[in-house]
C-alpha cells in the first residue's frame, strides 16, 4: 500500500478490508491522526467501490463536493481533493480494496490504472496466500485436537525408518507407554511381537517407496506389561509442505467390542442349549407318559393275576419277576419325567451331608479300583426339601460319571457339601434355562481328576443316553438335569481336558420340616382285604382315560374292592354319563391327558352337573407341578400312575367316604 502511494503521488494509500471490518497499510506517510476507520465499515466509500465493482476501478474527481465528503465530514479536514480505488479479489471473491487519497486535483492515466489494478492483483494473492496458511492452520488444528481427542483410536506417527514422532493419550492408553516413553523409539520393537518384526519392517519400507499404505486388518499387539491387545489397524501416508513422508499407524482397540461378541456368543449359546434342553424334555416327557400309560395296563394286570393264582402256583415266581421288572421299568419312566422336570417328588426335609454319610459305603464300591473317594461333608448343614430317592440319584450318577472319567488310570473323587450365598452372577453359570433368586442354597460339589470334557462334549453332557464311551447308556446326566430343575435349584460344570471336571449342584435352603408320609389306616384296610372276597358296592366310580387298556385294568381293579364302575373314553362321554347317574356316583377317577375335551376342561364340565362329586385327577406327572396348575380346581386327590392297586383303592375309599 505504501508502495502504491509512491508510484502514483497519491498522499497516503489503504487496503481496507470489508470481510472482518480492518483497515491496514500506511503510505509516505503516517495515517494522520484522527483519520476515521470509518473507511472499513458497511456502507463505507471503501465498501462501495467493492459492491459497484465498475471494473474493478472507482475514481472520485472533486472529493470533496461529493456525496461521500458530506458523509464523513472528518476527510474534509485533511483537504482531500481525489479517491482513487481498486477492488481487491482473492480466489474469486471481493475481499477488499485499495484506495488512494490525493491532496491536490488528480486525473488517472492509463498507466495509473494500470500500476493500481497490478498492486491490487498482487494484494489478492497476498490475501489467498494469508487465507490459505489460515485454513492449513486451522486443519492442522482441527487434526491435532482430532487426534489426541479421540479416545478409542490409538494413533502413531513414525518415519519411514519407524522411529515414532506422533504418539497421542488413546496410545497411551491402550499400550501403557506415555508419550515421553514411546516418541523416538522403534514402533516394531515397542509394540509389535517378535515374530512380526521384520515382516512390519519390510512394510514400512514398502509403504515409504510406493506411498500406498499397508493394507488394514486385526492384530494383536503388545502392550507394556507383556499382555496382547486386539486392535484394527490402519496405516496412512503424508506427504508435508516440505516434501518429506508422514506415515501414521491408526490402531482401535477392539477389546470392548471382542468382549461384547463373546456374550452375544455365550447368550446364542444358551438359548440354543436351553432350547434344545426344552425340545428333549418335551420329548421324554411325552415317552414316558405314553409309557405309564402301558405299565399301568401291564402292572394292574401283574397284579390281579396275582390275586387270582394260589400262593403255590408254579406261575406265581414268574409274576413276581414280571411285576418286579414293570415296576424298575416305572422307575425309568420317572427318570424321564425328572429329565423333563415333571418328575413326582416325596419331598421331605433332609440335611444333605447326613444324607451323603449314609451313602457313603455304596459310593465307595460304585467307583472303580484304580479311584480314591474323598468326602468332605460340612457340618450343622442347612436342611432342604427335597425327595431322598431323587437326591441320593442325583450323588450316586454324579460319582459313577467321575469314576468313568477316570477310567483305569489312578485318581481321585472328591465330594464336598457346603453352604453358599448365590449371588445372580453365581447362578448365571447354571447350566439350567430357568434362572433360579439369589439366595441361600446348599452346595453339592463332585470333582475328578480325569480326563475332563471340552466345550462340545460340555454342550451335549446333558442329554438323554448321550455318552462318550460306549453306547446303550442310561439317561445318567440327564436324570441329573432333570431331578435339579424340579427341585428349582442349579447346576454348573467347570471341566478341561485334562483338567478333571468339577460339577456343583445348589439346592436352596428351606426351614419347614415336612415329614415322610405314612401308610394311612385306608391304605391298611386295603392292605388286609387284598386276598378277600369282594365285598359288597361301596359306591360307583366314575372312570374317565382314552386308554382302553388301562380303562379295563381299572375297571377290574375297582370291581375287585367292591365298587361299581362306569367308564368313559372321553371327557364329553363323562359328563354325559354324570347326568344320568349323578345320584349314584360317588367319585370320578378323570385322566388329565386326553383327546377332544382334556382333563382340566372335563373337571369344569362335570363341576357343572354336579358341583360337589369328588374327583381323583391321574397322571404320570408330577403331582405337585398339576397342583400348582389346577389350583382352586376343587380337586379331591391325585393317583400316580402307574397305578399300584393298594395305593388306588385307599385313595378311592378315603375320597368316597369323605364325600358322604
Amino acid at each position: 500500500t505504501a508502495l502504491g502511494g509512491e508510484l502514483l503521488g497519491a498522499r497516503f494509500a489503504l487496503y481496507s478490508r470489508i470481510e472482518d471490518e480492518t483497515m491496514v497499510g500506511v503510505g509516505r506517510w503516517r495515517v494522520p491522526e484522527g483519520f476515521p476507520d470509518a473507511l472499513s465499515k458497511k456502507g463505507s466509500l471503501c465498501e462501495q467501490v467493492v459492491s459497484e465493482d465498475s471494473g474493478g476501478l472507482h475514481f472520485i474527481a472533486d472529493f470533496q463536493q461529493s456525496p461521500h465528503a458530506q458523509k464523513s465530514p472528518a476527510l474534509r479536514t485533511f483537504g482531500l481533493q481525489a479517491y482513487l480505488g481498486h477492488v481487491v479479489r482473492s480466489e474469486g471473491e471481493a475481499t477488499g480494496c485499495l484506495c488512494l487519497f490525493f491532496d491536490r486535483p488528480y486525473e488517472p492515466s492509463e498507466n495509473d490504472r494500470r500500476v493500481l489494478g497490478i498492486l491490487a492483483s498482487g494484494l489478492g494473492v497476498e490475501e489467498t496466500r494469508r487465507r490459505a496458511e489460515g485454513r492449513l492452520r486451522e486443519s492442522e488444528d482441527r487434526f491435532r485436537r482430532l487426534l489426541e481427542d479421540t479416545p478409542h483410536i490409538a494413533v502413531q506417527g513414525y518415519t519411514p525408518d519407524g522411529r515414532i514422532n506422533y504418539w497421542n493419550k488413546a496410545s497411551e492408553m491402550v499400550y501403557g507407554y506415555t508419550a515421553e516413553e514411546a516418541m523416538g523409539r522403534d514402533l516394531t520393537e515397542l509394540i509389535l511381537p517378535p515374530e512380526q518384526r521384520d515382516a512390519f519392517r519390510r512394510d514400512i519400507q514398502q509403504m515409504a517407496a510406493t506411498g500406498q499404505p499397508i493394507p488394514a486388518g486385526e492384530f494383536l499387539p503388545l502392550r507394556k506389561d507383556g499382555s496382547r491387545v486386539p486392535v484394527f489397524s490402519s496405516h496412512a501416508v503424508l506427504r508435508g509442505q516440505d516434501g518429506r513422508l508422514q506415515l501414521f499407524c491408526l490402531d482401535m482397540d477392539l477389546t470392548a467390542h471382542k468382549q461384547a461378541e463373546e456374550n452375544r456368543l455365550e447368550m446364542e449359546r444358551r438359548l440354543l442349549h436351553a432350547q434344545k434342553l426344552e425340545s428333549l424334555g418335551v420329548l421324554a416327557g411325552g415317552i414316558a407318559h405314553d409309557f405309564n400309560n402301558l405299565l399301568t395296563a401291564i402292572l394292574g394286570n401283574l397284579e390281579l393275576a396275582m390275586m387270582d393264582i394260589s400262593e403255590v402256583s408254579p406261575a406265581r415266581d414268574s409274576l413276581l419277576d414280571a411285576r418286579t421288572a414293570t415296576r424298575r421299568a416305572a422307575d425309568l419312566t420317572r427318570q424321564m419325567l425328572a429329565y423333563s422336570g415333571r418328575g413326582r417328588f416325596q419331598i421331605r426335609s433332609l440335611n444333605l451331608s447326613e444324607l451323603v454319610g449314609e451313602m457313603a459305603q455304596l459310593l465307595k464300591v460304585s467307583i472303580g479300583k484304580t479311584a480314591t473317594l474323598h468326602l468332605h461333608l460340612a457340618p450343622d448343614l442347612p436342611r432342604i426339601q427335597a425327595d431322598v430317592a431323587q437326591i441320593q440319584q442325583v450323588v450316586m450318577n454324579l460319582i459313577t460319571n467321575a469314576s468313568e472319567a477316570l477310567g483305569e488310570r489312578v485318581g481321585s473323587i472328591t465330594v464336598t457339601t457346603a453352604v453358599q450365598d448365590c449371588t445372580e452372577a453365581d447362578l448365571a453359570a447354571s447350566r439350567l434355562a430357568e434362572r433360579v433368586a439369589p439366595g441361600r442354597y446348599v452346595a453339592l460339589v463332585v470333582t475328578d481328576t480325569g480326563c475332563g470334557m471340552d466345550e462340545s462334549v460340555q454342550q451335549r453332557l446333558f442329554e438323554p443316553f448321550f455318552t462318550t464311551k460306549f453306547t446303550g447308556r442310561g439317561l445318567g446326566m440327564s436324570a441329573v438335569l432333570g431331578v435339579v430343575r424340579g427341585h428349582r435349584g442349579a447346576i454348573c460344570v467347570e471341566s478341561a481336558p485334562g483338567a478333571g471336571t468339577t460339577i456343583r449342584v445348589l439346592l436352596p435352603v428351606t426351614e419347614p420340616d415336612v415329614t415322610a408320609p405314612t401308610e394311612s389306616r385306608a391304605e391298611q384296610e386295603a392292605r388286609a382285604r387284598r386276598s378277600s372276597a369282594p365285598a359288597m358296592v361301596a359306591g360307583t366310580v366314575l372312570l374317565v382315560d382314552d386308554e382302553e387298556p388301562i380303562r379295563r385294568v381299572t375297571e377290574r381293579m375297582l370291581s375287585r374292592a367292591g365298587f361299581g364302575v362306569i367308564s368313559a373314553p372321553d371327557g364329553e362321554e363323562a359328563v354325559q354319563l354324570l347326568r344320568q347317574h349323578a345320584s349314584s356316583i360317588c367319585c370320578v377317577l378323570l385322566d388329565l391327558t386326553m383327546p377332544k375335551m382334556d382333563g382340566a376342561a372335563t373337571l369344569t364340565e362335570l363341576r357343572r352337573v354336579h358341583s360337589t362329586v369328588p374327583v381323583i385327577l391321574a397322571s404320570g406327572y408330577d403331582q405337585d407341578e398339576l397342583s400348582q396348575r389346577m389350583k382352586g380346581r376343587g380337586f379331591a386327590g391325585f393317583a400316580q400312575k402307574p397305578y399300584q392297586q393298594e395305593t388306588l383303592i385307599a385313595l378311592v375309599e378315603q375320597v368316597c367316604r369323605q364325600g358322604k
